[in-house]
């Protein structure tokens, strides 16, 4: 039971770092193509995710099913933080 809600919270945490990172790219004051550009993939794939998911419920699967798309997300999200932070600094 720990497992699952453990499971669940870094699935939730995942998605809080691709909404940060849409807010962030979009209203951000320098935005660049590729901070947009990955804010946006990052919010593309975890739609994807959550249509997959919500499919594979009805097949018997799992919300763990299709994690991939979920992590892809996550790591264009983290990147377009990255590249806003370093754009930042300058």
């Amino acid at each position: 039971m720990t497992a699952a809600v453990l499971g669940l919270a870094l699935l939730a945490l995942g998605a809080l770092v691709v909404l940060a990172s849409l807010v962030s790219a979009l209203t951000g004051r320098r935005r660049t193509p590729a901070t947009l550009g990955c804010a946006l993939a990052g919010a593309a794939l975890l739609v994807v995710w959550t249509v997959l998911t919500s499919g594979a419920a009805g097949r018997g699967g799992t919300v763990y099913s299709y994690v991939q798309w979920w992590a892809l997300a996550v790591l264009a999200a983290l990147v377009s933080l990255v590249l806003t932070v370093r754009g930042r600094r300058r």
